[in-house]
């Protein structure tokens, strides 16, 4: 999920337009190798009721699309490792016992076969785990970041200069 936000019209003078920040944050997610699935802009102020409930919605929101993509490959992968196999067999039922093809195309294609097989089993165990279940962990964050500026107000001034620092 992709979140840029400017909440004045001096921020977006001073650089950090929503065009600025997105570029920005399309870049770290491809230079880490993440999957932006959805995009939020917000151009109000933080003080606005109800912004973090629309935030939380847009995580569970891609927390199920995520799951979704990974339940569609699971059944596609199941699909091809069924295929494979299925041409496999069949060649050496139809083909190499009955003498259609020779020992040596029998040995090269069964070779090909078994190493998409391999590479199919090993997507199957990737996308046999479930998606991680960071809606939980960001909506717990979000809660934080609501409190954030009270909790630092509560604190001593020592630690309120330490925080900063």
């Amino acid at each position: 999920m992709l979140y840029a936000r400017v909440s004045s019209k001096d921020q977006e003078r001073e650089g950090f337009s929503i065009p600025a920040q997105q570029k920005l944050l399309r870049h770290y997610a491809c230079e880490h190798g993440l999957t932006v699935l959805k995009e939020f802009v917000d151009i109000e102020t933080a003080k606005q009721a109800g912004r973090a409930d629309w935030i939380a919605r847009g995580v569970r929101d891609s927390q199920s699309k995520l799951e979704q993509t990974r339940q569609q490959a699971l059944a596609e992968a199941t699909q091809r490792r069924r295929s494979v196999q299925a041409k496999l067999d069949r060649a050496y039922t139809d083909d190499y016992l009955e003498g259609r093809i020779s020992g040596a195309f029998w040995t090269r294609k069964c070779e090909e076969w078994e190493a998409d097989l391999a590479t199919i089993d090993a997507e199957l165990a990737r996308l046999s785990r479930p998606t991680p279940a960071y809606a939980a962990t960001a909506e717990r964050i979000l809660e934080l970041a609501k409190t954030a500026h009270s909790l630092y107000l509560e604190q001593p001034n020592v630690d309120r200069r330490r925080i900063l620092d």
